[in-house]
């Protein structure tokens, strides 16, 4: 009885630990500050942008075209760079085809453009996923990104990161 006792003891000591294992991970890695807000980070790195007097940049980088799998905002967070930017998010083919700007302020209507400020995290609001063709279908699959600086006669070097997809979170703000 004894030596079952000892068994049934040892079991239920490695089964709490563990569990408590799992639950602290979890729990810790939630509660760090660089824990993912979407649901993957495509990185922009040295991508130059032209100033807003001159034709609109499309981000042309590795992954620049990104599948939008849901109806969330697009999260985009310049972490350097010298001035603020224009951005337009757009809707994108499968077969990698840019189609149209369908960028929203934060109060849900359509306009030509958001600005974003080095060194802030934002949620920028659009409606590529919703987007419907007459027959009911989606017209997009994934998102681009257009970009431009907000000075007349100054351009800029950034490097950030993006994606298709986000969740809102306390750190970031709506772009307008």
């Amino acid at each position: 009885m004894n030596m079952k006792f000892k068994k049934f003891t040892a079991c239920l000591m490695a089964t709490a630990s563990l569990v408590t294992g799992m639950v602290g991970m979890s729990a810790s890695a939630a509660d760090m500050p660089d824990a993912p807000k979407n649901y993957g980070n495509t990185s922009i790195t040295s991508f130059t942008v032209p100033p807003c007097t001159m034709d609109w940049r499309k981000y042309t980088g590795d992954y620049a075209m990104r599948n939008k799998n849901d109806s969330s905002e697009v999260y985009f967070y310049a972490q350097s760079g010298t001035m603020s930017l224009n951005l337009r998010t757009y809707g994108c083919t499968t077969g990698g085809s840019w189609g149209t700007n369908l960028t929203m302020n934060s109060a849900g209507s359509y306009v030509d453009c958001v600005s974003c400020s080095i060194g802030t995290e934002y949620a920028i609001k659009n409606y590529i996923y919703e987007r419907k063709n007459s027959s009911g279908n989606r017209m997009y699959t994934k998102a681009g990104l257009e970009l431009r600086t907000t000075s007349s006669y100054q351009g800029t070097t950034i490097s950030g990161v993006w994606s298709p997809d986000s969740y809102m979170t306390s750190d970031m703000k709506y772009a307008n």
